[in-house]
């Protein structure tokens, strides 16, 4: 009678497919985990820049309550600097999973401005837009055309970009500027940390904010004039 051949031994054991999803879990929660535990720590660290900005500027802090039913969840600045109101606070945008937080520097005018101008930075998305014709606002300068993307719904855009504007863009560091009715606010990516870049937004969107009043309030043709 022929003998059987032995079975060969198997290489390795088969780790069962519920041992392997929930592996997966507890590394996303432990993931997720981490992610909280840093994101806290970074608004703890915005927090103390905005209150070191707040007693700089004798303007009023709203700490963050992420505890509290009523919040808020990140901390708040409001005051007045060079004779205009000002506020720092946080935009959220995305999911629990996976979202951006945006710093956000306001200045307050009382410029006519009967729409929007966002200023960002160039970026490859933004340059494949102009291939498929997606044109942003060009003013005519190259350091600023090639650096910013520049989106309107106004037809003389560029009027509110003269040169102090964009010579005061160019010499900053933020994610976009939003300039309109009533505003002019400055984002920065995260809960911004130090100081001097508080400092930084707050100084151009009150710069900003201060030549949009003294373009207004200039007769007709005076900028022409000057230039």
């Amino acid at each position: 009678m022929a003998e059987l051949e032995p079975e060969e031994e198997p290489r390795g054991r088969r780790i069962p497919a519920g041992a392997i999803a929930l592996a997966g879990v507890a590394a996303a929660a432990g993931a997720l985990f981490f992610s909280r535990r840093r994101h806290t720590a970074r608004v703890s660290e915005h927090e103390n820049a905005l209150r070191r900005l707040a007693e700089e500027i004798r303007g009023e802090l709203t700490p963050a309550q992420p505890g509290s039913p009523q919040g808020p969840d990140f901390p708040s600045l409001a005051g007045t600097h060079r004779g205009r109101p000002v506020r720092v606070d946080t935009e959220v945008a995305g999911t629990p999973l996976n979202y951006q937080c945006l710093t956000r520097t306001t200045a307050e005018h009382a410029a006519p401005v009967a729409g929007f101008v966002i200023i960002r930075e160039e970026t490859i998305l933004t340059r494949m837009a102009d291939r498929l014709g997606l044109t942003d606002v060009q003013v005519g300068e190259s350091a600023f055309d090639d650096r910013f993307e520049v989106t309107s719904d106004l037809p003389d855009a560029v009027r509110l970009l003269q040169p102090e504007v964009r010579d005061a863009l160019l010499a900053a560091r933020f994610e976009s500027c939003v300039i309109r009715q009533g505003e002019v606010t400055v984002r920065q990516v995260g809960p911004v940390v130090g100081t001097e870049p508080l400092r930084q937004s707050l100084k151009l969107a009150v710069d900003i904010a201060e030549w949009l009043e003294t373009w207004s309030a200039a007769p007709v043709g005076a900028e022409e004039t000057a230039a």
